[in-house]
């Protein structure tokens, strides 16, 4: 007597139920894989910032000044704010650059010996205070990326606190964003002006 094999197999319903539950796994895990990119992304602002804050520090303890006075450092050349990387072009520094008035000739962050590691989602821009006798030294870093290329500028910025009087400091904001007022700004602080963004 012939014993009749059964035929093994997934059923309809069975498949239909493993299609189903990878749908909904898949529908939690990508929104926050992207969330999660997109924050990875926006770390790089604050990083690039306390390395060119460092640098800044360390070339006002030489002399007694910080550079890019009347004339801002930006980089990367190129930006286009479409959340794609641009590498950091970084000319070299003026030969004209060093103490007393020659520090306004400092016009790249060359000057301070930064460059980061690689090409940058951000557009960074630093603007010193004009020298003058009397004057406290401020300066201001802000970076500026469309992380998601949604149009919507994502914003990190860097201010000076060395003198009391806010007026004193260099007059930038998170302008456009959710946090515009001056008064959110954190002075002394790298501050996120989207920190509620992802």
């Amino acid at each position: 007597m012939k014993i009749k094999k059964k035929n093994s197999g997934f059923t309809l319903i069975e498949l239909m139920i493993v299609v189903a539950i990878i749908g909904i796994l898949a529908a939690i895990a990508i929104p926050n894989f992207i969330r999660y990119q997109l924050k990875s992304k926006e770390a790089e602002g604050k990083a690039v910032i306390g390395g060119i804050r460092t640098s800044m520090e360390s070339f006002r303890a030489e002399y007694d000044a910080y550079p890019f006075s009347g004339a801002p450092a930006v980089e990367p050349a190129g930006w286009m704010g479409d959340g794609t990387k641009y590498d950091w072009a970084n000319p070299m520094c003026n030969a004209g650059c060093g103490k007393g008035a020659a520090v306004g000739n400092c016009d790249n962050y060359d000057c301070i010996g930064y460059k980061p590691a690689g090409p940058t989602y951000f557009e960074y821009m630093t603007e010193g205070t004009a020298i003058a006798a009397g004057t406290i030294p401020e300066y201001y870093v802000e970076g500026r990326s469309d992380l998601d290329s949604d149009a919507n500028i994502n914003w990190v910025f860097y201010v000076t606190r060395n003198d009391v009087d806010p007026a004193a400091v260099p007059i930038m904001q998170c302008q456009g964003t959710i946090n515009d007022p001056v008064a959110a700004m954190q002075w002394g602080e790298i501050y996120d002006c989207d920190p509620l963004f992802y």
